[in-house]
């Protein structure tokens, strides 16, 4: 696009997306195919020429959870990395839209936990942060990175210092559970 075809250009295609909740996602492009998180947890793959359905995977749960607005989507290899909100992390085949592999990020049985902002992968790893932490409950948010190919954890980083890791002296005497301002 330059100052001189600019005005030349003309709608191609159009694609309604899902309705039903907040939506703020970032569609991802890649090799012609346009990647697109829709709310309820909905993920679409379209052809970039002609707007045309390519595959559709429901991830699930479709209803929102926490804020409920999917955000990014992130592709490596073969596959497409789509967090659901009920803080799950799942990989797609980018191809064929199937399930490869789906691992719970955090436990929500202990928490209010969510996940609606997407990952980044880097160097064969999906790091992923971490919503709707309790404030006082008895683990903190955290990041945490996952095997590409499996989906196994490979680690996981407490984003406020607790007990004896390094800076929790920083906190003075605050008890742990007290502890805020550093979500992910």
């Amino acid at each position: 696009v330059t100052r001189d075809n600019v005005k030349t250009l003309r709608l191609a295609w159009v694609w309604s997306m899902t309705d039903g909740a907040a939506n703020q996602p970032m569609p991802l492009v890649h090799n012609g195919i346009i990647y697109l998180v829709n709310p309820l947890n909905i993920v679409q793959a379209l052809d970039g020429r002609t707007g045309e359905l390519i595959w559709e995977h429901h991830v699930g749960p479709e209803r929102a959870i926490g804020q409920g607005s999917m955000r990014n989507i992130s592709i490596y290899e073969d596959k497409l990395f789509v967090t659901a909100t009920d803080a799950r992390l799942v990989a797609l085949n980018a191809r064929t839209g199937a399930k490869v592999w789906d691992v719970q990020i955090a436990d929500t049985s202990k928490g209010n936990y969510s996940a609606t902002v997407g990952s980044i992968v880097i160097g064969g790893k999906v790091i992923q942060g971490l919503g709707g932490c309790d404030r006082f409950g008895a683990e903190p948010c955290y990041i945490s990175a996952y095997d590409a190919n499996t989906g196994r954890q490979l680690w996981k980083f407490h984003t406020v210092a607790s007990g004896s890791e390094p800076g929790a002296e920083t906190w003075g005497r605050q008890p742990n559970n007290l502890r805020q301002g550093g979500e992910t």
